[in-house]
Parts: structure tokens; sequence; C-alpha cells
């Protein structure tokens, strides 16, 4: 998995932030849906893009994980496009168009 984050250390703070128990280690075709989850989600974020397509992005993510996400989201100045079946998250603090 450290190819995927190339060294990177604010991929892994945000990893790490996202989902606290994965392996630096594993392969990841090892890893679960929600480490998949934080592993794509990692990556994207490290590289402060300015637009996001999140397709469902709370599955498989923890409640600290989901809010640490809505926080950086509505603390992010850039565009959103998010789909999601979750309500709280898609209503918390979110500046809408």
């Amino acid at each position: 998995m450290r190819e995927e984050l190339q060294h990177s250390s604010s991929a892994i703070e945000i990893l790490r932030t996202l989902n606290s128990t994965i392996s630096l280690e594993s392969h990841p075709r090892d890893l679960s849906e929600g480490e998949k989850l934080s592993l794509a989600l990692a990556i994207a974020l490290e590289k402060n893009p300015v637009l996001l397509i999140l397709d469902e992005p709370t599955n498989h993510l923890d409640l600290g994980a989901i809010i640490w996400l809505s926080d950086y989201l509505n603390d992010w100045n850039y565009t959103a496009i998010i789909i999601s079946h979750n309500i709280g998250f898609l209503l918390v603090k979110r500046r809408l168009l």
C-alpha cells in the first residue's frame, strides 16, 4: 500500500484519521471495503483537488470517520458533488446551491 500513498505524509495522516487500524504494509486487495474507501479518500484528498465527486462516501466508514470527513468538506473551499443516502451527512453545515 505504500506505493499507492507514494510516501506522502499527508495522505498517511488522512488515512490514519479515517481508519486508525489499517496497516500500511497491507496489499490493497487484502483490505476490507471500509479500508479501501479510506485509502481512496486519503489518496484523493491528499492531491488537493478543486472538484470532488463522491458516491456514497459514508458507506463502510465508522462514525468518527464520517464526522471527520464532514468537517473536512465543510472547511473545504472547492466544489464537491456528493451522492448519498445519509441525509445527516448531507445536511450538516453544507453550503448548498
